[in-house]
């Protein structure tokens, strides 16, 4: 094989794999950010596992980039090969440390329980407008009767509940 050939091959796999980890990092914080709920304890975590995925995006995608930019730069030597040889143990070690901080997080906000006492919530609801009416009669053709009865609602019941 030719070593321009290699090269490709080697431009290709890693600069795929800084792409899709961007991807998977952008997706990832996207769907996050759309998940939180207005509650300072889900959205305080929600914001802790952001940063994780960060500090973890970045430091795999800067792997695979110094590792592509060595290639260019120094192609033919070993120096691209000695920074891929980061990556597994970097990825590994990621997983291990984001597995492991389930608990110190679990721990964290285990304390914090929220209850909303049913005999406090007030129901509050809004009168809805009587229904219009209006009927007409008229004499069509033939001597027939025909009875036309309109009836509208301007708007729909709403119901809030207030917590007191």
């Amino acid at each position: 094989m030719s070593t321009v050939l290699l090269q490709w091959i080697w431009y290709t796999c890693f600069g795929a794999q800084t792409f899709s980890d961007c991807s998977l990092f952008i997706a990832l914080c996207v769907i996050l950010a759309q998940r939180r709920t207005g509650f300072k304890r889900s959205d305080s975590l929600i914001q802790i596992l952001i940063f994780y995925s960060i500090g973890i995006c970045v430091l795999t995608s800067a792997i695979s980039l110094a590792s592509v930019i060595t290639n260019v730069v120094l192609p033919g030597t070993f120096v691209p090969i000695a920074i891929i040889q980061v990556l597994p143990t970097l990825m590994y070690n990621s997983l291990l440390a984001l597995l492991n901080s389930r608990d110190a997080l679990l721990g964290e906000f285990a304390g914090q329980v929220v209850s909303i006492h049913l005999s406090r919530l007030r129901v509050a609801t809004l009168q809805r407008p009587a229904p219009e009416a209006a009927m007409s009669a008229s004499w069509g053709q033939n001597n027939e009767a025909q009875v036309t009865v309109n009836i509208s609602v301007s708007e729909a019941n709403h119901r809030s509940f207030e917590a007191k």
